[in-house]
Parts: C-alpha cells; sequence; structure tokens
C-alpha cells in the first residue's frame, strides 16, 4: 500500500488489485454470464420456432412428433440453464468472501501502518467506521459491476443478436434507441445522488452526536444536562429526517417519469417489430421471438439505470473512506531497514532537530547522551519535552535532523517493529483490551506460557487480586479496563512489561495512578524489573526520582540542569524551584 500512497487511490485502483488477483474467477463469471444470456435466449427462440410451427400446422403431418422434439429441446435447454445458474452462483459464493477477505486484511494493514500522529488528529470510531462502511460498500459495488452492468449489457447483446437473426436493422434500431433511453434514464437517476448524500451526511450528523452523548454519559449525567442532549440529538434527528423525506419525493419522481420512459420503450419497441412485420414480412416466428425479447432489452435498461445511481452513491462511500485511510505514512520503514540488534543498552540523541506538525522546533540540536543501564529520570514542567522525548526514542514520530542511536544504530535505518519490540513502555494512563486478564498481560510476549503470565503478575504484586475475581484469569476487565480500578490497570501494565522483558525501558508517570500502599509494592517490582535495562523515567515522585542515577531536568526543550536528586536540590536551581513547588502542592 506504502506505494499506492504516492498519489491519490482511487476506487478503481482499490478494487482492480482484487479483481486481478481473482481474474480467472471473474472471467468464469462472466463466460457463464454470456453462456446464460444465451440460453435464456434459447429459450425465447424454441418457443418462438414452436409458435410459428403450430401457426402453419396444417402442413406438417406428423404434427405430435415435431411438437414432442421441439419439448425435449426445450427441457434440455432448461435443465442446462439451472445447471449453469448453479455452477455460477458457486462461483459468486467464492470470489464475493475472497475479495471482501482480502479487502479486510488490506485496510487493517492500512491502518496500523499509519504513524501515532494519524491516530491522534483521527477518532478511533471514525477510523472504524470507515473501514467498515469500505468493506460492505466493496461487496455492493463489484455487484453493481457485475450484476448492474455487466450482466445487462450481456443480456442486452444477447437479445439483439437473436433480434438481428430475424431482422439485423431492426436490431439496429432497437439498440440505439436503447441506448438513448438508457442515458435519459441514467440522468434522471443522477438527479438523486445530492438528496442522497445530504440524507447520508445529516444520519451521520445525528449519529455522531448520540454516540457522543452515550460515551460521556458520565458527564451528562454529573451536569444533569439529560434534556440539552435530548435536545440536540432530536434536532439532529429530525433534520436527518427531513432529508430523508425530500430524498424519498426526489426518488419517487425520478421513479415516476423513469417508469413513463420504459413504459413508451416497450410502446415504440412493439410498434417497430409490428412495422416491420407489415413492412418486411417478418415471419410469425420472428415476430413471436423479437417481441419475446423486448421486455428483456426494457429490463436491461432498467437495470443499468438503477445501478448507476446506487453505484454513485458505493462509490462515493469507498472513495470518502480511502480518503482518510490512504493517506501518505509519515513515518516508514526503509526499503533495506534492518533489525535491531542490542548488544549494550547504550541511548544517544545526537544532535536532533525536531518540531511538531506546523510548530516552532521543540528541539533543536538536542544532544543527550545514556550510558548501557543507567537510569536517567526526566523532570520538568508540561510543555517542557519529555514525553516527546521518549515518543521519538520509540519513533512515533520521524526527526528533521540529526539521529537517535540505540547501541550504536540509528532507529531511522531499523525496523520500526524490531525497534519497539526492544522497548518496554509503562505509560501513566494504562491501556487494555476489552479481553481477559491472562490475554492482557500475555500481550508483553504472545508466546508466555500461563506459568510465566503468573510469575509476572506475582512480580507486579497483582496475582492476589486477580485470583480473587470469580474467573481469576480469565476475567474480562471491560472496554479499556473500565471494570478496574486505575491502580489495578496501572499493575496489569507493569506485569505485561515484565513478561516482555526489553532491554530499554520507559517509565512514564508509572505510579501516578497507584494510591501509597500499592506504590509500595509496585516500586519493589520496578526496582527488580529496572536491573540489567537502561530505564527512561519521567517522574515527579521522589521515591521514582531516588532509584535514578542521574536527573535531567528539561526547560522548553532544552537541558537546563543535570545530576543526582540530593545534588540538584543543594543546587538550589532549576530543579530546586520545582521540587519545591511540588512540594508545596502545585506539581504532581
Amino acid at each position: 500500500m506504502a506505494a499506492e500512497n504516492v498519489r491519490r487511490l482511487t476506487v478503481w485502483r482499490f478494487v482492480w488489485k482484487y479483481a486481478v488477483q481473482a481474474k480467472y474467477l471473474l472471467i468464469s463469471f462472466l463466460l457463464l454470464f454470456l453462456v446464460t444470456a444465451f440460453v435464456l435466449r434459447l429459450q425465447n427462440y424454441i418457443a418462438a420456432e414452436m409458435i410459428g410451427f403450430i401457426s402453419q400446422a396444417g402442413n406438417y403431418p406428423d404434427i405430435a412428433q415435431i411438437l414432442l422434439k421441439y419439448l425435449g429441446f426445450m427441457l434440455l435447454v432448461l435443465l442446462a440453464g439451472g445447471t449453469i445458474e448453479i455452477i455460477r452462483r458457486k462461483v459468486e459464493a467464492r470470489f464475493v468472501p475472497f475479495a471482501t477477505l482480502k479487502v479486510s486484511k488490506d485496510l487493517f494493514v492500512m491502518v496500523h501502518k499509519h504513524s501515532a500522529r494519524f491516530f491522534e488528529e483521527e477518532m478511533s470510531g471514525n477510523i472504524s467506521g470507515k473501514v467498515r462502511n469500505i468493506i460492505n460498500s466493496v461487496e455492493h459495488f463489484y455487484f453493481n459491476v457485475l450484476f448492474g452492468f455487466s450482466m445487462p449489457i450481456i443480456e442486452m447483446g444477447m437479445s439483439l443478436c437473436f433480434i438481428a437473426f430475424a431482422n439485423t436493422k431492426l436490431a439496429l434500431i432497437l439498440g440505439l434507441m436503447n441506448l438513448f433511453f438508457l442515458l435519459v434514464a441514467v440522468y434522471l437517476r443522477k438527479q438523486i445522488t445530492p438528496y442522497s448524500a445530504m440524507k447520508a451526511k445529516l444520519n451521520a450528523a445525528a449519529n455522531g452526536i448520540f454516540v457522543d452523548g452515550v460515551t460521556n454519559s458520565q458527564l451528562v449525567k454529573s451536569f444533569a444536562n439529560y434534556f440539552y442532549e435530548k435536545r440536540l440529538y432530536f434536532k439532529a434527528a429530525r433534520d436527518a429526517a427531513v432529508a430523508q423525506q425530500r430524498a424519498m419525493n426526489k426518488d419517487l419522481m425520478v421513479r415516476f417519469v423513469s417508469q413513463l420512459i420504459f413504459d413508451s420503450m416497450t410502446i415504440v419497441s412493439y410498434a417497430l417489430i409490428f412495422y416491420f412485420w407489415y413492412k418486411y414480412d417478418l415471419s410469425v416466428a420472428n415476430v413471436v421471438l423479437s417481441s419475446s425479447l423486448i421486455m428483456s432489452l426494457v429490463n436491461a435498461v432498467r437495470n443499468m439505470s438503477y445501478f448507476a445511481s446506487n453505484f454513485a452513491e458505493v462509490y462515493g462511500i469507498i472513495q470518502d473512506g480511502l480518503d482518510l485511510l490512504a493517506i501518505p505514512n509519515e513515518v516508514e520503514d526503509k526499503p533495506d531497514a534492518k533489525v535491531l540488534k542490542v548488544k549494550e543498552n547504550r541511548i544517544d540523541y545526537d544532535k536532533i532537530t525536531y518540531h511538531y506538525k506546523n510548530g516552532k522546533p521543540l528541539f533543536k540540536n538536542f544532544s543527550l547522551h545514556i550510558a548501557p543501564n543507567e537510569k536517567v529520570g526526566l523532570v520538568g514542567h508540561s510543555g517542557s519535552g519529555k514525553s516527546t522525548l521518549i515518543k521519538l526514542l520509540s519513533r512515533y514520530y520521524d526527526l528533521q535532523k540529526g539521529k537517535i542511536l540505540i547501541s550504536g544504530q540509528d532507529i531511522a535505518d531499523v525496523t520500526q517493529e524490531s525497534l519497539r519490540k526492544n522497548i518496554a513502555v509503562i505509560p501513566q494512563e494504562s491501556t487494555l483490551f476489552n479481553r481477559s486478564i491472562m490475554e492482557n498481560i500475555r500481550y508483553g510476549n504472545p508466546k508466555a506460557s500461563d506459568k510465566q503470565v503468573i510469575a509476572a503478575a506475582k512480580k507486579a504484586y497483582i496475582h492476589d487480586f486477580i485470583m480473587s475475581l470469580p474467573n481469576g484469569y480469565q476475567s474480562k476487565v471491560g472496554e479499556r479496563g473500565v471494570m478496574l480500578s486505575g491502580g489495578e490497570r496501572q499493575r496489569i501494565a507493569i506485569a505485561r512489561a515484565i513478561l516482555k522483558n526489553a532491554p530499554v525501558l520507559i517509565l512514564d508517570e508509572a505510579t501516578s495512578a497507584l494510591d501509597s500502599e500499592s506504590e509500595r509494592y509496585i516500586q519493589r517490582s520496578l526496582k527488580t524489573l529496572m536491573k540489567g535495562k537502561t530505564v527512561i523515567a519521567i517522574a515527579h515522585r521522589l521515591s521514582t526520582l531516588n532509584e535514578m542515577d542521574r536527573l535531567v531536568v528539561m526547560d522548553k526543550g532544552k537541558i537546563v540542569e543535570t545530576g543526582k536528586h540530593q545534588e540538584l536540590l543543594e543546587k538550589k536551581g532549576a530543579y530546586y524551584k520545582f521540587y519545591e513547588m511540588q512540594a508545596a502542592g502545585f506539581e504532581r
């Protein structure tokens, strides 16, 4: 997908990829359409020949025998048609799930390849909604192309071929007339599109307000704003209903005019056949054959005009999703990226320059060198660059200048996967999946045994709590872990990091969500966890800072002081002021 991101990924380029992968299925599909259309028209031809024969039956002494032959041939054609239809549906049953599965896999990769900024700027609900819309719409897209266009075109062409057997000139006139009526019908159908788009937009807005209210239900209750939310949603729902009514009225008008067109097309077609019968002496069999195929032509035009408007809507939904999901990825592995091999846990920020999107540089020629197995604490006010520094280490963003090296290897030259496998992060606010506790802890090492998971939980002092739950390690934690307290979630996150056992450990206010008693236990487990690892810790609590070999005091993307906790206090500089403010309760 990365190569496709160089220019806008259009719907046709997107779906063509899967069509090529399943080309033999699609070719089989179209050939079966062709054979089916031929068999169906052959039935019309046999029926017409039978009627033509009956009209002149007086000239044949062996009428019963001839009719039996016609009926036998018709039976064979009917059986062939039924068999071909079953085969066609088997092919369809293979292609549609194949395409849906391939699209789902590619969209998963497309989403997860994006950088951290993408997920910061876009709501997760919007991303998942676009993915689901594309997956659902791709099936409709192929359905529209195959059944809405390909099949009617084949049916129309086959019908005109059989009519040409009766009279070539009649087939040519009917073909041109059908094309004209088709263009008019498609034009009328396109008039519905703006109304449908407005209906979809207002429905989405109403749904967004509803979901937003549900997501923030606690806030709604705490501010006693139930009636405010009710009015807000009901107004949006009413606007959506009005738009739907307008779309339905427009659709009704277009259907009425379209029906007049199709009725006119039918009458004119029959009139032409009768004219050719009168003028060019068409046989009874040819009149019956041409007449029986008129409705096939009318239905083909009707189907194509109907699917044209559906196709435009489906096309727009897919393109809307691709415009979001297929934007260029900010952080990409180099084509020759290598796997990171950590021999020593040294970290070097070498004259880095970085600024956020459309912002002033946060770091300019910034350097920080961390020795193997050194434990460094980052201290500073909000906005000083602490969190950005550790995000840059995990390569959530790319630098504008400079290098970040781990064990002497530029992280821009290694794969993102191998980089992050060597970094364990214990965040300020832990994130859990709505899965079992066992699965959440094992996420640190998917190959770990139950015994290893339990050992990690014990080191994080969460095992006893887990065993007190009715389902133990199989207990579900709810969405984002809402069924657990902040301290419990944090200890599960720590157990997960313990299980990962990466050489580089990042603590981002790892104990801030814990009460004093829990923190005491966690500090013991962290002390064990930090042995033999290079640690970067963002912390304000004295209990964490005391464990650091060195503190780095930052302000506006610069290092203003370095040293141990006690040394910096004695200097009575920036760190001393920061510490005094914390002690006074202004910093937490």
